[in-house]
Protein backbone atom coordinates (compact mmCIF):
# COMPACT_ATOMS: atom_id res chain seq x y z
CA UNK A 1 0.00 0.00 0.00
CA UNK A 2 2.79 2.39 0.88
CA UNK A 3 4.56 1.66 -2.38
CA UNK A 4 1.41 2.26 -4.41
CA UNK A 5 0.69 5.49 -2.53
CA UNK A 6 4.18 6.72 -3.30
CA UNK A 7 3.93 5.90 -6.96
CA UNK A 8 0.46 7.49 -7.18
CA UNK A 9 1.80 10.92 -6.07
CA UNK A 10 2.14 13.33 -8.99
CA UNK A 11 5.72 13.91 -9.98
CA UNK A 12 6.87 17.54 -9.85
CA UNK A 13 8.31 19.05 -12.94
CA UNK A 14 11.73 20.65 -13.16
CA UNK A 15 10.37 24.22 -13.37
CA UNK A 16 8.37 23.62 -10.20
CA UNK A 17 11.42 22.33 -8.35
CA UNK A 18 13.50 25.28 -9.53
CA UNK A 19 10.78 27.72 -8.45
CA UNK A 20 10.62 26.15 -4.98
CA UNK A 21 14.41 26.29 -4.66
CA UNK A 22 14.33 29.96 -5.60
CA UNK A 23 11.68 30.63 -2.95
CA UNK A 24 13.86 28.94 -0.32
CA UNK A 25 16.88 30.98 -1.38
CA UNK A 26 14.85 34.17 -1.26
CA UNK A 27 13.58 33.39 2.22
CA UNK A 28 17.12 32.57 3.39
CA UNK A 29 18.45 35.83 1.92
CA UNK A 30 15.69 37.74 3.70
CA UNK A 31 16.54 36.08 7.01
CA UNK A 32 20.24 36.80 6.56
CA UNK A 33 19.48 40.41 5.70
CA UNK A 34 17.38 40.80 8.84
CA UNK A 35 20.15 39.31 10.97
CA UNK A 36 22.68 41.65 9.35
CA UNK A 37 20.50 44.67 10.14
CA UNK A 38 20.12 43.57 13.76
CA UNK A 39 23.88 43.06 14.04
CA UNK A 40 24.57 46.51 12.57
CA UNK A 41 22.16 48.09 15.05
CA UNK A 42 23.90 46.32 17.94
CA UNK A 43 27.35 47.38 16.71
CA UNK A 44 26.20 50.98 16.25
CA UNK A 45 24.69 51.03 19.74
CA UNK A 46 27.80 49.59 21.41
CA UNK A 47 30.03 51.91 19.32
CA UNK A 48 28.14 54.89 20.69
CA UNK A 49 28.03 53.62 24.29
CA UNK A 50 31.76 52.78 24.49
CA UNK A 51 32.97 55.99 22.89
CA UNK A 52 35.04 54.10 20.33
CA UNK A 53 37.32 56.62 18.58
CA UNK A 54 39.74 55.37 15.90
CA UNK A 55 41.13 58.88 15.63
CA UNK A 56 42.66 58.51 19.09
CA UNK A 57 45.08 55.96 17.66
CA UNK A 58 46.44 58.60 15.29
CA UNK A 59 46.38 61.31 17.93
CA UNK A 60 48.46 59.22 20.35
CA UNK A 61 50.66 57.50 17.80
CA UNK A 62 53.80 58.75 19.57
CA UNK A 63 52.83 56.92 22.76
CA UNK A 64 52.13 53.74 20.83
CA UNK A 65 55.53 54.06 19.15
CA UNK A 66 57.28 54.35 22.52
CA UNK A 67 55.49 51.25 23.79
CA UNK A 68 56.41 49.21 20.73
CA UNK A 69 59.99 50.46 20.94
CA UNK A 70 60.15 49.36 24.57
CA UNK A 71 59.14 45.83 23.58
CA UNK A 72 62.24 45.56 21.40
CA UNK A 73 64.68 46.14 24.29
CA UNK A 74 62.92 45.55 27.65
CA UNK A 75 64.67 46.69 30.82
CA UNK A 76 64.50 44.09 33.59
CA UNK A 77 67.05 45.78 35.84
CA UNK A 78 64.32 47.06 38.15
CA UNK A 79 62.98 43.51 38.60
CA UNK A 80 66.13 41.39 38.79
CA UNK A 81 67.33 42.56 42.20
CA UNK A 82 63.98 42.18 44.04
CA UNK A 83 63.28 38.82 42.41
CA UNK A 84 66.76 37.53 43.19
CA UNK A 85 66.58 38.72 46.79
CA UNK A 86 63.16 37.14 47.36
CA UNK A 87 64.32 33.90 45.75
CA UNK A 88 67.34 33.72 48.04
CA UNK A 89 65.15 34.60 51.01
CA UNK A 90 62.82 31.70 50.14
CA UNK A 91 65.79 29.33 49.97
CA UNK A 92 67.05 30.57 53.34
CA UNK A 93 63.61 30.01 54.89
CA UNK A 94 63.39 26.49 53.44
CA UNK A 95 66.87 25.47 54.60
CA UNK A 96 66.64 26.94 58.09
CA UNK A 97 63.08 25.73 58.69
CA UNK A 98 63.89 22.18 57.60
CA UNK A 99 67.11 21.98 59.63
CA UNK A 100 65.49 23.34 62.78
CA UNK A 101 62.52 21.02 62.30
CA UNK A 102 64.81 18.01 61.97
CA UNK A 103 66.82 18.96 65.07
CA UNK A 104 63.66 19.31 67.14
CA UNK A 105 62.14 16.15 65.65
CA UNK A 106 65.06 13.94 66.73
CA UNK A 107 64.34 14.02 70.50
CA UNK A 108 60.57 14.20 69.94
CA UNK A 109 60.65 11.03 67.84
CA UNK A 110 61.86 8.96 70.79
CA UNK A 111 58.75 9.98 72.77
CA UNK A 112 56.59 9.05 69.76
CA UNK A 113 58.03 5.53 69.38
CA UNK A 114 55.62 2.85 70.56
CA UNK A 115 58.27 0.28 71.50
CA UNK A 116 60.14 2.73 73.75
CA UNK A 117 57.28 4.48 75.53
CA UNK A 118 54.55 1.89 75.97
CA UNK A 119 56.37 0.00 78.70
CA UNK A 120 54.69 1.88 81.57
CA UNK A 121 51.50 3.85 82.23
CA UNK A 122 53.36 7.17 82.24
CA UNK A 123 55.21 6.31 79.04
CA UNK A 124 51.97 5.28 77.35
CA UNK A 125 50.36 8.59 78.30
CA UNK A 126 53.32 10.59 76.97
CA UNK A 127 53.32 8.52 73.78
CA UNK A 128 49.62 9.14 73.12
CA UNK A 129 49.92 12.89 73.76
CA UNK A 130 52.98 13.26 71.52
CA UNK A 131 51.40 11.21 68.75
CA UNK A 132 48.25 13.33 68.94
CA UNK A 133 50.24 16.58 68.74
CA UNK A 134 52.23 15.33 65.76
CA UNK A 135 49.03 14.33 63.98
CA UNK A 136 47.52 17.77 64.58
CA UNK A 137 50.68 19.49 63.32
CA UNK A 138 50.70 17.42 60.14
CA UNK A 139 46.98 17.97 59.56
CA UNK A 140 47.40 21.76 59.39
CA UNK A 141 48.98 22.95 56.11
CA UNK A 142 52.17 25.00 56.20
CA UNK A 143 50.33 28.01 54.77
CA UNK A 144 47.91 27.99 57.70
CA UNK A 145 50.81 27.86 60.14
CA UNK A 146 52.36 30.81 58.29
CA UNK A 147 49.13 32.80 58.64
CA UNK A 148 49.01 32.04 62.37
CA UNK A 149 52.59 33.19 62.90
CA UNK A 150 52.11 36.29 60.73
CA UNK A 151 49.13 37.30 62.88
CA UNK A 152 51.13 36.66 66.04
CA UNK A 153 54.49 38.14 65.00
CA UNK A 154 54.08 40.13 61.80
CA UNK A 155 55.04 39.84 58.16
CA UNK A 156 58.59 38.78 57.36
CA UNK A 157 60.81 35.75 56.83
CA UNK A 158 60.76 34.78 60.52
CA UNK A 159 57.11 33.61 60.51
CA UNK A 160 57.92 31.58 57.40
CA UNK A 161 60.78 29.86 59.20
CA UNK A 162 58.55 29.10 62.19
CA UNK A 163 55.77 27.74 59.97
CA UNK A 164 58.13 25.44 58.07
CA UNK A 165 59.83 24.37 61.29
CA UNK A 166 56.51 23.47 62.90
CA UNK A 167 55.32 21.39 59.97
CA UNK A 168 58.75 19.75 59.60
CA UNK A 169 58.67 18.64 63.23
CA UNK A 170 55.35 16.88 62.71
CA UNK A 171 56.48 15.17 59.52
CA UNK A 172 60.08 14.27 60.36
CA UNK A 173 59.31 13.14 63.92
CA UNK A 174 56.79 10.67 62.52
CA UNK A 175 59.36 9.27 60.08
CA UNK A 176 62.04 9.00 62.77
CA UNK A 177 59.65 7.36 65.25
CA UNK A 178 58.74 4.73 62.67
CA UNK A 179 62.45 4.06 62.15
CA UNK A 180 62.85 3.59 65.90
CA UNK A 181 59.92 1.18 66.00
CA UNK A 182 61.59 -0.93 63.30
CA UNK A 183 64.88 -1.53 65.17
CA UNK A 184 66.14 -4.93 66.29
CA UNK A 185 64.83 -5.24 69.82
CA UNK A 186 67.31 -7.97 70.68
CA UNK A 187 70.08 -5.46 71.31
CA UNK A 188 67.81 -3.51 73.66
CA UNK A 189 66.94 -6.66 75.61
CA UNK A 190 70.62 -7.57 75.86
CA UNK A 191 71.52 -4.16 77.30
CA UNK A 192 68.57 -4.28 79.68
CA UNK A 193 69.71 -7.70 80.91
CA UNK A 194 73.12 -6.26 81.80
CA UNK A 195 71.48 -3.72 84.11
CA UNK A 196 71.73 -0.66 81.84
CA UNK A 197 69.38 2.20 82.71
CA UNK A 198 66.84 3.52 80.13
CA UNK A 199 69.13 6.34 78.98
CA UNK A 200 72.00 3.93 78.41
CA UNK A 201 69.70 1.56 76.55
CA UNK A 202 68.61 4.36 74.23
CA UNK A 203 72.12 5.72 73.67
CA UNK A 204 73.80 2.36 73.04
CA UNK A 205 70.97 0.16 71.79
CA UNK A 206 68.64 2.45 69.87
CA UNK A 207 70.63 5.43 68.59
CA UNK A 208 73.27 3.37 66.70
CA UNK A 209 70.51 1.50 64.85
CA UNK A 210 68.47 4.55 63.82
CA UNK A 211 71.36 6.91 63.03
CA UNK A 212 71.61 5.73 59.37
CA UNK A 213 67.92 6.59 58.90
CA UNK A 214 68.26 10.02 60.51
CA UNK A 215 71.37 11.17 58.67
Amino acid sequence: MAASATTDEPRRTLPELMAEAERLRTRERGLNSALAVVLLVIVAFTWNRTGFDPGALIQHADNIGRILSGFSHPDFSALVDPILLKTLETIYIAVLGTVLGALIAIPVSFFAARNLMRRSALGTGVYLVVRLLLSVIRAIPTLVWAIVYVIAIGIGPFPGVLALTTFSVGLIAKLFSEAIEAIDWGQVDALTATGANPLQVVMHGVVPQVTPYMV
